[in-house]
């Protein structure tokens, strides 16, 4: 906390000397304050840990609070542009790290640290990031804070976009034998347009490598894991993704929309399906798909929306084929439970959007209503698919199971301007729990059908400036 102060009095006093330098400098800041209420926290641990869910509710309060700090230093005409952003992510109130008696602890992290200058002699905008930046692929692939080089520019209607981020650095070796580039590094090549009236359309290619250097079957992981981010230090893979995406708006109606496939390969894997215990070693090949449609209107103040989403997921964990779609780095907020819609920022089940390997498949009719210009309301009805059965054993009955239905979900928030910059805002949702999540129950209530429902409510109040 200490050094956080400390920061922000350096950005101060920065402010102060500005025109000595012939510069501007300007600060931004996300104060955010948050609260969550349940009855299931026990299944909201992330994937990754093993959620389960409890034949009695294990409820659950705490609060925490995520601040953002962000200067920008840039020359009077703007060519050349300096970012440093600092935060304090995600701190619960009493924990200690930061939250507890006195405050202290080790919880402020650099969140970005690049310069951005526009190439001279160029008319057009052409402009050149390097440094840790924040990246956006597609949002429902790879949307977060990444370092590397990247560039980006315009010629007419048509933007441009190629970018180098590493992702992991393998460790140095001395060993003559050991040659050649291995660390996880993606490489984005992207062209922007507008090919008719109100469209806006995107292509790009995705290429990702490394080369961890581990011993045939020792790159050990199962499908919690199931992300690009996890797997950089022990996959050897090779993975592009090609995809379109972008949205179309004509007087009150509107639609946004994405579609990738992904091929390539990971090689020297040891692979065990979480839930039924399954796989294999060896090497795989990968192809997934994912597609997302969200369209609505405009009436009034009323905004109504569909969305379907559709990630593949793999139905077979003994082959040699991967199925299931793989994101890299998001945090995609979308179905309200499964995703954690909630507004804390920790302890959610996925924040890839889909469910282990098993890919997911999403309908859901959302409606907004704009009531004031401080007030807004809102609600959504969801039904959940996983795109691969969930097989697993129960424990009860010893027989095997299979389903894909994770059931219903309903979900509210109401939303209002307290200032122009302070936001106070509840949500809340209930699952209506389909067969499909006894897999994630325990051994004493897993008998093939589901026997809990899931809700939660949350709150924050939002200070952006």
């Amino acid at each position: 906390m200490r050094r956080f102060i400390t920061g922000l009095m350096v950005l101060i006093l920065v402010g102060f000397v500005a025109p000595a330098f012939g510069a501007q400098f300007s600060l931004h800041g996300d104060f955010n304050n948050r609260f969550v209420y349940g009855n299931h926290f026990d299944f909201f641990k992330t994937a990754d840990k093993g959620a389960e869910i409890n034949g009695e509710d294990v409820d659950e309060f705490w609060a925490e609070f995520k601040y953002r700090l962000v200067v920008d230093a840039s020359t009077n005409d703007g060519n050349v542009k300096g970012v440093y952003a600092v935060e304090i992510g995600q701190v619960r109130f009493g924990k200690k790290g930061g939250g507890a008696f006195s405050g202290d602890g080790v919880n402020v992290e650099t969140r970005w640290a690049y310069t951005d200058f526009q190439l001279p002699f160029v008319k057009n905008k052409s402009r050149v990031k390097i440094g840790l930046q924040p990246f956006n692929v597609n949002p429902h692939l790879w949307k977060e804070t990444a370092a590397g080089v990247s560039w980006d520019g315009s010629v007419d209607d048509i933007g441009y976009q190629l970018a180098w981020m590493r992702g992991y650095e393998i460790k140095l070796t001395t060993d003559p034998s050991d040659k050649g580039i291995k660390d996880n590094d993606g490489f984005l090549g992207r062209l922007n347009f507008k090919p008719a009236p109100g469209l806006k359309t995107g292509v790009f290619m995705l290429y990702q490598t490394g080369d961890p250097d581990k011993a045939p079957g020792t790159a050990k992981f199962d499908s919690r894991k199931w992300e690009v981010k996890m797997l950089a230090d022990k996959v050897k893979m090779d993975i592009y993704t090609l995809g379109i995406d972008g949205n179309y708006k004509t007087g009150s109606l509107f639609a946004k929309y994405s579609l990738m496939y992904q091929g390539g390969s990971m090689d020297n894997v040891g692979y065990t399906d979480y839930l039924s215990q399954l796989g294999r070693t060896g090497d795989f090949d990968l192809s997934t798909y994912f597609g997302q449609l969200e369209m609505g209107i405009k009436h009034g103040k009323a905004t109504f929306t569909y969305k379907f989403r559709y990630a593949s997921g793999d139905d077979d964990p003994t082959d040699d084929k991967f199925n299931a779609f793989i994101a890299t780095d998001v945090d995609d907020k979308d179905p309200y439970f499964l995703s954690g819609d909630m507004y804390v920022g920790s302890e959610t089940f996925s924040e890839t959007g889909y469910i282990l390997d098993k890919g997911f498949i999403l309908n859901a009719l959302k409606f907004d209503y704009k009531a004031t210009s401080k007030l807004r309301v809102g609600c959504a009805f969801m039904y959940l698919l996983s795109a691969a059965d969930l097989e697993y054993t129960a424990a009860l009955n010893g027989q095997p199971q299979s389903s894909n239905d994770l059931g219903f979900e309903l979900s509210g928030y109401v939303s209002y301007k307290l200032y122009k910059n302070l936001e106070l805002a509840f949500n809340g949702g209930y699952q209506f729990s389909g067969d499909a999540m006894d897999a994630f129950e325990t051994p004493d209530i897993q008998d093939g059908k589901s026997d809990e429902d899931l809700w939660a409510v949350s709150s924050k109040v939002r200070l952006r400036f």
